[in-house]
């Protein structure tokens, strides 16, 4: 029976360790124990490349110009918000230093002399506490009430969902207001087309806040765009109606010349308004002395009537030389 220490090759590698090193080795042993030497190594990982820092547009500085104080304030949150790891100390100073100009520098020295400690360099306000200051200072108190008043007036029509809440919500910043307030919501809700906001009243489960009536409205108005879609769709694949080709209606005599027509008058004969009624065989034609012949051009009925002049001028003279001779 083999003993069991007999039967262990101190030769062989255990797992996790180095191969031992053996006197009079081969040069295969000697590569497989330089390759167990090194599979043993701890991986190593390349170092973390340096992370760039983001290059931000630094906001222009707050003047004191109340109507540009809410555009300035949203700018520099969000500058700030680039800065996560700042202390709020640094914060403060940072904003206190982006506010400065001739209308507003001495509103800083007198805030600064108030709640800046230049022993410690510390700022004895915090972030939000220098925020509710400046909103109380320089809120633009008139232009808040004119969103606020455009809001109450604005009305969404249907087919335009997105345009009214992008005109609605940009009020609503102005205004100074936000989703949670109560008038926002009253606002929106009576601004809607009526038919939008029938559908939605007989909705079982009834929208609840301002987010939830916004998905609504712009649900109905998707499909209401899809429903004129199609009807302009099939207007453009109708068949419009073949033109009606009407016969002239027939030209009917006056009614003088059908009663001469109807007696049998074989030639023309003028009326008492010096119309010339029926014709050969008695066709019932009539027509003025002075009409023109249909057909006959305006230069040829000047032509036609001097030349009638021309003529009783030579009967006038025939008749005068007539007179002479016999006398």
């Amino acid at each position: 029976m083999e003993h069991p220490e007999e039967a262990f090759d101190h030769n062989v590698p255990i797992q996790g360790q180095a191969p031992p090193v053996v006197l009079g080795m081969t040069g295969d042993q000697l590569q497989a124990l330089i390759a167990g030497i090194v599979g043993n190594l701890p991986a190593t990982t390349a170092p973390p490349a340096p992370r760039q820092r983001l290059r931000l547009h630094e906001p222009d500085a707050f003047t004191g110009d109340r109507t540009q104080y809410r555009t300035w304030k949203s700018q520099m949150e969000r500058y700030l918000a680039a800065h996560p790891h700042a202390t709020e100390n640094e914060l403060v100073t940072v904003v206190m230093s982006f506010i400065r100009g001739p209308a507003i520098d001495e509103w800083v020295n007198a805030y600064a002399d108030q709640h800046f400690d230049p022993e410690a360099r510390q700022w004895r306000k915090t972030l939000m506490a220098v925020w509710a200051d400046l909103d109380s200072a320089y809120t633009d108190r008139i232009g808040e009430h004119s969103a606020l008043q455009r809001m109450r007036e604005l009305r969404q029509r249907a087919g335009h969902a997105a345009e009214y809440f992008q005109e609605y919500e940009k009020l609503m910043w102005m205004a100074g207001m936000s989703e949670d307030d109560r008038m926002v919501l009253e606002y929106m809700k009576d601004a809607i087309c009526d038919r939008f906001r029938q559908a939605i009243h007989n909705q079982i489960n009834m929208p609840t806040t301002y987010q939830d009536w916004k998905k609504a409205v712009n649900r109905l108005d998707d499909n209401y765009m899809r429903e004129q879609a199609i009807i302009q769709s099939r207007r453009g694949h109708a068949q419009p109606n073949p033109p009606r080709h009407n016969a002239p209606p027939a030209r009917q005599a006056p009614p003088a010349a059908v009663g001469i027509a109807n007696a049998g008058v074989a030639g023309p004969r003028p009326d008492g308004t010096g119309v010339v009624v029926g014709g050969a065989g008695g066709e019932g034609r009539s027509r003025r002395r002075d009409a023109p012949t249909p057909g006959t051009a305006p230069q040829d009925l000047t032509n036609k009537g001097q030349r009638e002049e021309e003529r009783q001028r030579a009967d006038r003279r025939s008749g005068s030389e007539g007179s002479t001779r016999k006398n």
